[in-house]
């Protein structure tokens, strides 16, 4: 049993990816900028926790995660060098 940390979650795409493909997951947060898109996405996945975070803010310090993953961030940042530092902390760049 995993537990994933998606940085940028928006409306919880990757999350219908990872109940399919990875049934193993049992714990599932999500980060994102919007409200509005996390006020969709928790009506969506209730069992789900969703933060409303700026990558560039501190990202759930407390707490750990087996996969820390995000897609289509970095090019929406201001400060790609900052949200790259950050990053890095919690993720390989491929």
């Amino acid at each position: 049993m995993y537990s994933v940390l998606d940085i940028g979650c928006g409306n919880g795409v990757n999350l219908e990816f990872l109940k399919k493909h990875f049934p193993s997951v049992h714990r599932y947060a999500g980060i994102d900028i919007s409200k509005e898109a996390l006020i969709a996405t928790e009506k969506c996945y209730p069992w789900a926790k969703f933060y409303q975070l700026d990558i560039q803010d501190s990202v759930l310090k407390d707490e750990q995660y087996d996969l820390v993953y995000s897609s289509d961030v970095i090019v929406y940042t201001i400060d790609w060098s900052t949200s790259k530092m950050i990053l890095q902390r919690y993720i390989i760049f491929i």
